[in-house]
């Protein structure tokens, strides 16, 4: 993922799709037992995709602005 510079030099981080990838929610199928919340389940599924993003760093702040229904406060 690259991060482009908007016509006010301000950078602006490319969004994440907000859909599930297939291999994702394929691979995360046999953990969802051990998440009784289906707002658990989607958070970790979030998370994870915000770490197989291309950013630079991979901190809460960076994973929200990049992954579509993420927050600081929701990741763990």
């Amino acid at each position: 993922m690259e991060v482009v510079l908007s016509p006010r030099k301000m950078p602006v981080v490319p969004k994440a799709s907000p859909d599930v990838r297939p291999d994702l929610a394929t691979y995360l199928a046999p953990f969802a037992p051990l998440f009784r919340r289906s707002t658990s389940r989607a958070s970790v599924e979030r998370y994870l995709t915000g770490l197989r993003t291309d950013l630079e760093r991979k901190n809460c702040d960076t994973i929200a602005a990049a992954v579509a229904g993420t927050s600081t406060a929701c990741l763990p």
